[in-house]
C-alpha cells in the first residue's frame, strides 16, 4: 500500500475516534442539562407514553406547545429511541452522539467529494476538535441534527448533478432532506433563500433543470406537510407561532439589539472566529470568480446560508450559540478556502517558496485544530462539565421522593426528566410572550403542592409572593428545593 494513502487512513481513523470519544465522554454531565433540553426530552417522552405532542402541566394534563423551537425530525427519532433503549438523560444524549457522528461523517464525505482527500481531512480535523460541536451537540437540541440534514441535502445535490442519468431519486432525497432540515429548527428556514441565491448564481450554467427543481420540491413538501399537521393542530394559531419566530425575545428596540450584536461580532473570540472564517471563505470565492474557476452550487448555497445566519444573529439576544450553524458549515469549506487564499497570496509574493502553498493551509488548519483540542479538553463550556455531578445529584435526589409527594417544577423544565413518576405540576415563564401553563401558578400560591423546585434566583426574587407558603429546604447547583410550611 502507498505510504501516503496509509498515512491518510491512519489520520482519518484517528480523527473519527477522537470525535466518537468526545461525543461520549461524560455524556450525562457535560454539558449540564439545561432549559431547552428539558422541553424537548419531555415532549418526546410524552409523545411516546401518552401519544400527546407536548409537556405536562399537571397529572393527566399534557398540553401541546406550538412555539416549541424544535420539530419532529428530532423529537420523533428521540421518542423511538426511548422506546428501544429507555428514557433517561444518558439515553437521550446517546442519540445525540449518533447525530454528531452522522454529521461529521457526512461533512467529511461532502468535502471529499468536492475537494479531495487532503482538504476533507482538514475539514474533519476542524470539526472533530471544535468544542461547540459537543457543547451544542451532546445536549438534546436541534443544532446538530439540522446540520446533519443540511449536509445530506448538499451531498445528494452533488451526486444528483454529477449523475449522468440525472436520477430523480437524488433530487427527491435532496428535497426531503431540505424539508427535514427546515422543520428541525426555525433558523434553518434560512436555507430556503440560500438555495434561491445559489440557483440564481448558477442560472447560466444550467446545471439544475426545472425538472430537477420540481422533483426536489416534491420531496420537500412531504416533511413540511407533516410538520404543519403536527405543529399546528386544530385550535392552534399559525399566525401566533410565526410572530414568535419573527421576534422570539419580544424586543421593543430591535435596532439597538442589532447594533449591540454587531459590536459583539468583533469583540469576542467566538464571533470573531466566525467572521474570520467567513472572510477567508468569501475571499476564496472572489479569487475563484476572478480566475474563472467554477464554484459548485452546493458551496454557493452553503456560503449563502452561513452569511444569512450571521445576519440573523444580529436580531437575537446575542447568545453565541446562534452562530454555531454558520460555524459548523464554514468549517467544512474552510480548508479548501484557505488553500485558495494561500495560493493567491503566494503568487503575488515571489520570495515565497512553492512549498508554502502546500504547507501553509496545513499549518493553519493544524494550529486551529490544536487550539480547538486544547479548549475541548480544558477551557470551554463542555470542558466545564467534566467535573460536574448535577445529573447524578438529581437522579439520586428525586429517586428518594415518594410517589405520593406532589412536586411543583417552576420554570425548571430541565429537572423534570429526572422525575420517576407523573405526580407533578409545572409552569414555565419563558418565553415571556408565551408562558406555559400560567394557570398552574395559583396552585403554587395556594400551597397545594408538597414540594417546589425552582432556580435559586427565582426563589429569592419571589415575584408576587408565589413561594410564601413554602420554606427553603435545600440548595444545590443554583436550584432551590422548597417544602410546604406546616
Amino acid at each position: 500500500m502507498n505510504t501516503n494513502i496509509f498515512s491518510q487512513k491512519i489520520v482519518l481513523v484517528g480523527l473519527f475516534i477522537l470525535a466518537i470519544f468526545f461525543s461520549l465522554y461524560r455524556l450525562s454531565e457535560s454539558p449540564s442539562v439545561w432549559y431547552d433540553e428539558g422541553w424537548y426530552i419531555q415532549t418526546a417522552a410524552n409523545w411516546l407514553h401518552a401519544g400527546v405532542d407536548g409537556i405536562q402541566a399537571a397529572p393527566g394534563d399534557i398540553r401541546h406547545v406550538s412555539v416549541l423551537s424544535v420539530g419532529y425530525p428530532l423529537l420523533y427519532p428521540l421518542a423511538v429511541w426511548f422506546k428501544l433503549f429507555g428514557m433517561s438523560i444518558e439515553s437521550a444524549r446517546a442519540l445525540m452522539a449518533v447525530f454528531i457522528f452522522a454529521f461529521v461523517l457526512t461533512a467529511y464525505m461532502l468535502a471529499r467529494r468536492l475537494f479531495g482527500p487532503y482538504a476533507s481531512l482538514g475539514s474533519l480535523a476542524l470539526l472533530a476538535t471544535f468544542p461547540p460541536l459537543y457543547g451544542n451537540g451532546k445536549s438534546v437540541l436541534g443544532e446538530v441534527p439540522g446540520l446533519f440534514y443540511l449536509t445530506v441535502f448538499l451531498a445528494c445535490l452533488i451526486v444528483g448533478m454529477e449523475s449522468k442519468a440525472r436520477k430523480p431519486f437524488w433530487f427527491i432525497v435532496s428535497g426531503i432532506s431540505i424539508g427535514l432540515c427546515v422543520t428541525t429548527k426555525p433558523v434553518f428556514l434560512l436555507l430556503l433563500p440560500a438555495i434561491l441565491v445559489g440557483l440564481y448564481a448558477n442560472r447560466k450554467q444550467g446545471t439544475v433543470t426545472k425538472k430537477d427543481c420540481s422533483l426536489a420540491f416534491l420531496g420537500f413538501s412531504i416533511p413540511v406537510i407533516i410538520w404543519a399537521l403536527i405543529q399546528f393542530p386544530q385550535g392552534s394559531s399559525s399566525g401566533e407561532v410565526l410572530a414568535f419566530y419573527a421576534n422570539p425575545y419580544n424586543f421593543s428596540d430591535i435596532l439597538g439589539v442589532i447594533a449591540g450584536n454587531a459590536k459583539r461580532l468583533f469583540s469576542d473570540i467566538g464571533p470573531l472566529y466566525t467572521v474570520a472564517m467567513s472572510g477567508v471563505w468569501a475571499a476564496s470565492l472572489f479569487i475563484r470568480r476572478r480566475m474563472k474557476v467554477g464554484v459548485s452550487l452546493a458551496e454557493i448555497i452553503a456560503f449563502s446560508f452561513s452569511i444569512l445566519v450571521i445576519l440573523a444573529y444580529l436580531r437575537t439576544a446575542g447568545v453565541y450559540r446562534y452562530l454555531f450553524y454558520a460555524q459548523g458549515v464554514a468549517l467544512i469549506f474552510f480548508p479548501q478556502a484557505c488553500a485558495v487564499v494561500c495560493s493567491s497570496f503566494a503568487g503575488r509574493i515571489r520570495s515565497l517558496k512553492p512549498r508554502w502553498v502546500l504547507y501553509g493551509p496545513a499549518v493553519i488548519v493544524g494550529a486551529l485544530s490544536a487550539f480547538g483540542l486544547y479548549q475541548l479538553m480544558f477551557d470551554s463550556w463542555v470542558a466545564d462539565g467534566y467535573a460536574s455531578h448535577k445529573t447524578a445529584y438529581w437522579e439520586q435526589y428525586l429517586a428518594q421522593v415518594p410517589a405520593s409527594t406532589e412536586v411543583f417544577f417552576y420554570d425548571v423544565p430541565e429537572v423534570v426528566p429526572f422525575m420517576g413518576n407523573d405526580n407533578y405540576r409545572q409552569a414555565l415563564r419563558t418565553p415571556a410572550a408565551h408562558p406555559f401553563a400560567p394557570d398552574q401558578v395559583s396552585f403554587l400560591k395556594a400551597g397545594q403542592s408538597d414540594m417546589v423546585i425552582t432556580t435559586t434566583a427565582i426563589f429569592h426574587e419571589n415575584k408576587d409572593g408565589i413561594f410564601e407558603r413554602y420554606a427553603l429546604n435545600e440548595e444545590a447547583y443554583k436550584y432551590s428545593i422548597l417544602k410546604k410550611k406546616p
